[in-house]
């Protein structure tokens, strides 16, 4: 009897979850940057409860952009020659920041409003899309380049590829 009311919260816990970023995924493909009080609006869930699953805009707007850049930077995702690697890693992220563009930009202030001293790593822990994902999905991409490159210049490779593939390249623009 306890393993089924267990079972039924978590199915209930999972569909909150998945209505919650569904209608996330709703407002941004809208072109929305919503708030988690709008996206709990939308779902039809107490904010407050919003809050317990999405505890920032941010952690809530990384589920929805996040998952599908994984997919398709993935290494089994990408050509196996450098040249095409990196095309279609640049291609993912520049079509993405375009695409999902309010969005970004809204990360890219709070990620700039972040205190200082605050470290990336605790960006990483707390789900934040700017946690070194572009870094590490570039790094993957360019990994070719290692063949004939010291690790100094290699990573200096990422870093100005990292400077050309982000929003603030697009908000320079």
């Amino acid at each position: 009897r306890q393993e089924k009311k267990e079972r039924n919260f978590s199915n209930v816990r999972r569909r909150t979850r998945g209505a919650m970023i569904d209608a996330a995924t709703r407002l941004v493909h809208e072109g929305a940057s919503p708030s988690v009080t709008e996206v709990a609006d939308a779902a039809g869930v107490s904010r407050a409860t919003a809050y317990r699953y999405f505890p920032t805009q941010e952690s809530l707007l990384t589920e929805v952009i996040v998952p599908d850049l994984e997919a398709a930077l993935a290494d089994e995702a990408l050509p196996k020659d450098l040249e095409s690697r990196f095309a279609a890693a640049f291609t993912t992220i520049w079509s993405s920041n375009i695409t999902h563009e309010v969005a970004y930009r809204t990360m890219l202030r709070r990620g700039l409003e972040r205190p200082p001293g605050e470290s990336i790593e605790h960006e990483e822990e707390a789900g934040s899309i700017r946690a070194g994902r572009r870094v590490r999905w570039l790094r993957n991409a360019l990994e070719p380049a290692r063949e004939w490159m010291d690790e100094e210049s290699f990573e200096r490779l990422v870093a100005g590829m990292c400077l050309c593939a982000g929003i603030e390249s697009l908000v320079v623009l």
